[in-house]
């Protein structure tokens, strides 16, 4: 089969950019070959097929039914014996195969694989009256499948459940040809902030494309090729695809990664796992604990359910091997020499209180001063730095007659920490914490319609449309929310960080800096946005020197309230100020399938994408905005 694929690149508008709106060569479709249809690595459903045969004598059995059971999925035989039945569900099924004036054939446990074809004969056993079905066991781990022609790993649920790894990603990696590299952490793996992406076939990073539940999850504001990941717990099967992948899937240059999640069955099942560090001595711990479940089953009739969920909590650092830490456990005792005798009272708490200049002439100031107690830290945990991160994914799945089905899934990320920005001596300001919160939403709705079938031909139409948004925040804590917050139960905090100034809208002289829009554009490029105006504090350094520097001591008592290092910087190191990136993607993706005869299948189909990005950088000090916009819109035949 011959494929072409077209698409219109990005629209981007940058500050310093200008409109850009181009197109790319649209080719047609040359020739239609048919043929037996490549390895897609994206294709979610898998394949039956097989002969019907009497035991007795080996000649075909025409008009045999052969079916998926606990499902609307079914076929005849040809003349000729020969069956097929595409859209089967992967994972563990039992296959009937059944002719008036013959005994059933049950096939149980049989292993189907998305986007493979299961081979399955049946030679039945003529009877007169009605017995009970003959049934064997399947084959549970086929080594290779026969229509395998491209280079291709499967890994299935099962596996997975077996590998000790929290994290999709690191499925992945274990595969032949794939592996990690350093990257920006914004497009990184998993979110887990560890600055690692993935390099298919030595090709650069994000080169590949992922596709969850036949979705493609790519960010076009990062480039990450994995934004969105699912539960490991949700995972039927994983396929990775170095070579070999079809024309259809435009959007890859290395290689092409699909996950398919479980559906819900006949019967409810469910998990529960849980995983703590809390058990072991402080210095081995590094603050680790992870609780997932999984739950599907029926809700009524041929509609089903399947739910999973993970949430990981850990105190952010591991300090291995780190300096260690003198932290406050507290207050000390006044000294006994003469020179103190002025500040307190030998044997007593330390507490005094010293003069503090003034910005006006002739004015008192002072400031009290509490001289802390200081123990070693000896956890492998730096204090004060936490991260969790939430996955959940769910499907609903309704069976419909002659194989058909709507499907509609749900997916949400949530990446979010806090840690000290700049080195020790930020140890314990606490307006001086930078967080991150990183929420990723996948809404799927699908179908498979079967047109018509016959026991040699099937005409299906097979339709996707995805909504997906992402959005970070990233800046200086709020202080009290920090305090509330400062040491999580296990790790564990379900509410979302909250910032110094809050999400609510930031409006400057009628401009909404967090909401940007053409005019917000317009009005930071031409510089009519006052740079003070963007400021949270407005003058802070000049404010801060003023106020709160000691006369004749060069030393910040506001950065360095417990006087026991110097070279604080009035400003502080937290400049970074408040970012925000959101991202919205519509896709729509159909293709006709037809399956003619047993092994040939034309498929035709396109896709479209449109995506809106918006970014807004605000410094806290050096007071300007930066403001980014950019809609790209994509399409492409197949």
């Amino acid at each position: 089969m011959i494929r072409a694929y077209c698409a219109r690149p990005p629209r981007s508008v940058a500050p310093i950019g200008r409109l850009v709106v181009s197109f790319l060569a649209i080719a047609a479709i040359a020739a239609i070959v048919l043929a037996p249809p490549p390895a897609t690595a994206q294709v979610t459903k898998g394949k039956v097929q097989g002969r019907v045969t009497d035991a007795a004598t080996g000649r075909p059995i025409s008009g045999a039914m052969v079916q998926i059971q606990g499902s609307s999925l079914r076929n005849i035989t040809n003349d000729e014996g020969f069956y097929f039945v595409n859209e089967v569900l992967p994972g563990l099924q039992n296959v009937e195969a059944g002719m008036l004036g013959y005994r059933p054939f049950v096939i149980e446990g049989q292993r189907i694989l998305a986007g493979q074809t299961t081979t399955l004969n049946f030679e039945l056993d003529q009877t007169a009256v009605e017995l009970q079905a003959i049934v064997v066991a399947g084959e549970r781990n086929p080594l290779v499948p026969r229509d395998q022609v491209a280079t291709k790993s499967i890994v299935r649920g099962e596996t997975v459940d077996l590998l000790p790894v929290d994290n999709v990603s690191k499925i992945i990696v274990l595969q032949p040809g794939a592996y990690e590299v350093n990257c920006n952490d914004e497009n990184e793996l998993d979110g887990d902030f560890d600055g690692r992406c993935l390099s298919i076939r030595g090709g650069r990073p994000n080169e590949e494309a992922l596709y969850v539940d036949g979705v493609l999850v790519r960010s076009f504001g990062t480039g990450a090729a994995q934004n969105i990941t699912v539960p490991t717990n949700s995972l039927e099967q994983v396929d990775v695809t170095v070579g070999g992948f079809a024309a259809e899937f435009g959007e890859a240059q290395s290689g092409v990664v699909s996950y398919v999640t479980r559906t819900g069955g006949a019967r409810f099942t469910g998990s529960l796992e849980v995983q703590t560090e809390a058990v072991a001595p402080s210095s081995w711990t590094t603050g680790f604990n992870r609780l997932e479940m999984n739950f599907g089953g029926p809700i009524a009739g041929p509609l089903t359910f399947f739910l999973a969920g993970s949430a990981t909590g850990r105190s952010f650092f591991d300090n291995e091997g780190g300096p260690g830490y003198w932290i406050q456990d507290g207050v000390d005792t006044c000294p006994s020499a003469p020179r103190y005798a002025d500040l307190c009272q030998a044997g007593q708490p330390a507490t005094f209180t010293l003069p503090r200049g003034s910005t006006v002439d002739g004015a008192v100031d002072s400031v009290d001063v509490t001289a802390p107690t200081f123990s070693l830290w000896d956890s492998r945990i730096q204090p004060w730095g936490w991260g969790d991160n939430y996955l959940f994914t769910g499907n609903l799945n309704w069976q419909l007659p002659r194989g058909s089905r709507i499907t509609f899934g749900y997916t949400r990320n949530r990446f979010q920490n806090y840690q000290r920005t700049g080195d020790v001596r930020s140890l314990y300001r606490s307006d001086n914490m930078d967080g991150t919160r990183d929420t990723r939403d996948m809404f799927t709705l699908g179908t498979f319609l079967t047109l018509a079938q016959t026991p040699t031909h099937q005409v299906a139409l097979d339709v996707r449309a995805s909504y997906q948004s992402d959005r970070l925040r990233e800046g200086v804590v709020d202080v009290d929310w920090w305090f509330d917050h400062v040491s999580p139960s296990f790790g564990f905090t379900p509410s979302d960080v909250k910032f110094a100034f809050g999400d609510e809208e930031i409006v400057r002289q009628g401009l909404h800096l967090l909401d940007p829009g053409d005019l917000e554009l317009r009005a930071a490029r031409s510089g009519t946005i006052f740079a003070d105006s963007t400021a949270i504090y407005p003058n802070r350094i000049d404010d801060l020197s003023a106020r709160q520097t000691i006369s004749g001591i060069g030393v910040n008592l506001r950065s360095n309230p417990f006087a026991w290092y110097s070279g604080y910087f009035i400003s502080g190191p937290a400049n970074a100020g408040y970012q925000q990136r959101t991202e919205e993607r519509w896709q729509f993706r159909a293709n006709l399938n037809w399956q003619v005869g047993r092994f040939n299948r034309l498929k035709v189909g396109g896709e479209f994408m449109n995506v809106d990005m918006s970014r807004s950088d605000i410094w806290l000090y050096l007071n300007f905005p930066s403001i980014n916009l950019a809609s790209p819109v994509r399409a492409g035949l197949f």
